[in-house]
């Protein structure tokens, strides 16, 4: 994901974000990669901002709604754990922080608990996050995490890699699949776009594409670069349980993708 410019809904010129200080001091994350000390004060105002003009826009309610008709489908009143996935560096990039002001939406809509990891997250960063109520997943699970016994997941993927996507359905492939949402790149595109060979490396998110329901975020956000090729998925259950248990259990191998091919960050050993 680009952060260096923004696409807006009323014109086509292209402004650039505010550029990083380079006098930022430095350490090492867990990633061993260069971990930026930041103001954490401004950097939540900033996130502040950022949920302040998106709630200006129809474009939140518009997200809400099909959220809640999403639940309804469901048969549920509310989710039990929202699960967030590569943020990326929301201090950095302004596309992160859109999408973070609207994880924090949703978290007001839905009042559940929500579990955060990104790789790339700076030691100030989660530190931040802990300010605002989220848990930290610690590991990187690489998306195989197992859904929750005691109701709906919903699944907070802005832009993640498919292989992560891929993972994730790998980990709870079975009828289970019915208690998660997905908010996320749209599973149509995606498999519209993939040759035969990409889909036989993404073998769980093209097999189930069909019988998931997609409802597509109207990208009416004025900065058209941050909720762009977003869909909404509801895995249905009147759907799921017209499939033969062969369904689930050809080909249950753990994914493993060349490196040519690789956008998803690996735990390191």
């Amino acid at each position: 994901m680009s952060c260096d410019e923004f696409k807006l809904v009323t014109s086509r010129r292209r402004g650039k974000n505010s550029k990083r200080a380079a006098s930022k001091p430095v350490q090492f994350n867990k990633q061993g990669e260069t971990d930026t000390i930041v103001n954490i004060e401004k950097e939540l105002q900033k996130i502040i901002n950022a949920r302040s003009t998106l709630d200006e826009t129809p474009f939140k309610e518009g997200v809400q709604n099909i959220l809640q008709n999403a639940l309804d489908l469901r048969g549920e009143i509310s989710i039990a754990e929202i699960i967030c996935y590569g943020l990326g560096h929301f201090t950095e990039c302004s596309i992160a922080r859109y999408q973070l002001a609207l994880l924090l939406s949703v978290k007001e809509l839905f009042k559940g608990i929500i579990y955060v990891h990104d790789p790339i997250f700076h030691t100030s960063e989660v530190n931040i996050l802990k300010e605002l109520g989220f848990i930290i997943i610690e590991e990187n699970e690489e998306g195989k995490r197992e859904l929750s016994t005691s109701g709906t997941t919903f699944l907070y993927l802005p832009h993640c890699p498919k292989q992560l996507v891929n993972n994730f359905l790998w980990k709870n492939w079975g009828p289970r699949l019915k208690d998660c949402i997905i908010f996320g790149n749209s599973f149509s595109s995606i498999v519209e776009r993939q040759t035969l060979t990409d889909q036989r490396l993404t073998y769980f998110l093209a097999k189930i594409q069909p019988y998931v329901e997609e409802y597509p975020i109207d990208n009416n956000f004025k900065f058209l670069d941050v909720f762009n090729d977003t869909s909404v998925h509801v895995f249905s259950e009147h759907k799921l349980s017209q499939l033969l248990p062969t369904f689930w259990s050809e080909n249950r191998a753990e994914p493993v993708y060349p490196d040519s091919d690789l956008e998803l960050i690996l735990k390191k050993p």
